[in-house]
């Protein structure tokens, strides 16, 4: 993987006219320069100067079932500008031209609403990509391998402790331990959080979810065999322990 930076959006020949457009728009309150959403829209501009283009993802959405020699370098949709999340751009692939064009379709549909004065309060790059992908269809498509459907979900358990293996195989990309979703998971009783953790945490949770996975997940045959379920059950006490004895 490559780290973007803010250096690598400045490359971009039309950097100070987008960042310039997308700051301090009157009735909005989070876009503004060095903001999180600020630096989300600049994101668009680095990735279009990447020659090769490629994938962009969230810092928060981690690989699953994606497999770099199937899809790493061979894009999906032939390199079409794809969202594997609809329209939250937490993992998306595209030629380098395809990010040029959906770059200013981007930063154009952002600054057109942004101006006009009939939005208050918040905007961000998702609702700019809601916009292309509902309500003006500029090419931004959900992503298909093999028939099956690509995508990206939250935490992916079936019960609590119980990491959905069978649903992770069915062309399953990736998980976006967001905001959202971690709230969703905590409400849904699927995730336990000790007495010194809250949502904020997603890195405690994503640490106790990778290792699940690969214990619950990486080792199947031998389990779907019959054989190693008191391994894996000492496994899971074991890593119950580790997280204070709450995971």
């Amino acid at each position: 993987p490559v780290i973007l930076t803010l250096e690598d959006a400045k490359q971009h020949p039309e950097y100070e006219k987008y960042s310039e457009a997308l700051s301090g728009a009157p009735g909005i309150e989070n876009v503004y320069q060095g903001g999180y959403d600020h630096l989300c829209f600049m994101r668009w501009l680095a990735m279009a100067t990447v020659p090769e283009g490629g994938w962009m993802s969230d810092y928060d959405t981690f690989p699953l079932g994606i497999q770099a020699q199937e899809v790493g370098f061979a894009l999906p949709n032939a390199g079409q500008f794809t969202s594997y999340e609809r329209h939250v751009p937490s993992l998306l692939s595209g030629s380098v031209d395809e990010w040029k064009r959906m770059t200013i379709k981007v930063m154009g549909t952002a600054i057109r609403r942004m101006t006009s004065g009939g939005i208050h309060g918040r905007y961000s790059d998702m609702y700019a990509l809601a916009e292309l992908n509902g309500y003006y269809i500029y090419g931004v498509r959900e992503g298909y391998r093999n028939g099956q459907k690509p995508r990206v979900v939250g935490y992916p358990y079936s019960s609590k402790r119980v990491i959905d293996c069978a649903s992770l195989r069915s062309g399953v990309y990736a998980m976006h331990l967001a905001h959202h979703y971690t709230r969703q998971a905590i409400e849904n009783d699927l995730l336990d959080v000790p007495e010194d953790r809250d949502e904020k945490d997603r890195d405690y949770f994503a640490n106790v979810i990778t290792k699940r996975w690969h214990m619950q997940c990486g080792d199947s045959q031998t389990l779907e065999q019959g054989r190693g379920r008191g391994d894996y059950e000492n496994k899971e006490q074991s890593l119950r322990g580790t997280f204070s004895n709450t995971v």
